[in-house]
Order: structure tokens, then sequence, then C-alpha cells
């Protein structure tokens, strides 16, 4: 009788441990949470194969921009009730790597997923009630010089979007117990722009 029990009891507690919303992986889930504010100070982000700089005419002033797009992180506790010592213990989260996918939409070249980035590198520090934030790459000099993206320039493809999703990656300070942060931007790819206001 008291194996039976035993092993009714296990079996109970593997299913609790199963069930959705369990996840020791969930950044809710965690004495500080940290959470993504915005991405690009909340304005869309556009990919351009160039910049034309401020005089269309002169091509002196002409560049290939390379896009880093901030990424605004805020930490705070799970609980308004809890209360955490400032550079205590738990008082701030470290972001320490990230995945970036890309979905493209109608139009888009399929050949972007190779620009797709796993367990990606980062460092930022985010002090609970306090803001950090981190430059991320999403379209750099060689995705600009792709056949596709300066289709872009000579009219041979018309602009397009593409999601960009992330999955951040990292640890509140006294714990090595990693979680994810999720986070997603619609980027729009065109030809050119222009630093002219």
């Amino acid at each position: 009788m008291k194996s039976r029990a035993l092993i009714a009891m296990l079996v109970l507690l593997v299913g609790l441990t199963a069930m959705p919303g369990c996840s020791s992986d969930n950044n809710e889930h965690q004495r500080v949470v940290c959470e993504v504010l915005s991405i690009n100070g909340g304005s869309p982000v556009v990919a351009a194969a160039l910049n034309i700089g401020a005089d269309a005419s002169n091509t002196n002033d002409d560049y290939v921009p390379i896009d880093i797009v901030p990424v605004t992180f805020r930490a705070r506790t799970y609980s308004n009730s809890v209360i955490i010592p400032e550079d205590d213990t738990y008082s701030w989260f470290h972001v320490t790597s990230y995945t970036m996918t890309w979905t493209p939409g109608a139009g888009a070249p399929p050949e972007l997923t190779t620009y797709n980035v796993t367990d990606g590198p980062t460092d930022v520090l985010v002090p609970v009630g306090e803001e950090g934030v981190v430059g991320i790459l999403v379209a750099d000099a060689g995705m600009k010089a792709e056949p596709w993206f300066q289709d872009l320039l000579t009219g041979a493809r018309t602009p397009w979007t593409a999601n960009l999703s992330f999955q951040f990656r990292g640890h509140e300070s006294g714990s090595e117990h990693e979680v994810v942060i999720p986070a997603g931007v619609v980027v729009t790819f065109v030809g050119a722009v222009s630093d002219k206001q």
C-alpha cells in the first residue's frame, strides 16, 4: 500500500513539473523581472542600402549605413511588496546574450534568414527600478552588399518588410539561473534614405 501511494505521489509531482506555466525559464517567476521597454525608442526601424547624405546631388556625402538598434530594458521586482536594498543581492539584472530571428514578409528575400543570430553575446546591467540600453546590430555591411539588398537601389525590387524577433537571455544578480526575455519589431527595407530633415 505504501509503495502505491509513493508511486502516485511521484506521478503527481512529475505531472506538476511538466505543466505549462511552471517553466523555470519564465521571466515572471523570478525575484527580479526584466523586460524590454522599447526597441529603437519606439520609432520605426528602417534599413537602407544607401544614405545619400544631406545633399542628394552631392555623392561625396553618400555612405552605407550600418543599422544598430538600441534596445531599452527595465528591471523591476516580481511584486510591489518586495523591497530589495540598492547594490545588494538581486538588485540588478544581467542581460548576457540574444538570439535574433528574421521572418521575411511578402516580397522579402528568403535569404534574409541567413542573417539570423544564435546566442550572440551582449552585456548590459539593469538595476532594479532603472533602465539599461544595449545596441544590437541588425543590418551590417555584408547584408547591404547582398544582390537582393542592392536591388532596392536599382529598382529591381520594391521596398519590403520583415519581422525581427529577439530572445534575450540573462539572470538576476546573485543567481546563475538563466531566463528568456522575448521582444520583436518590424523592419522596413528601402533603397535609400537621406540625412536631410
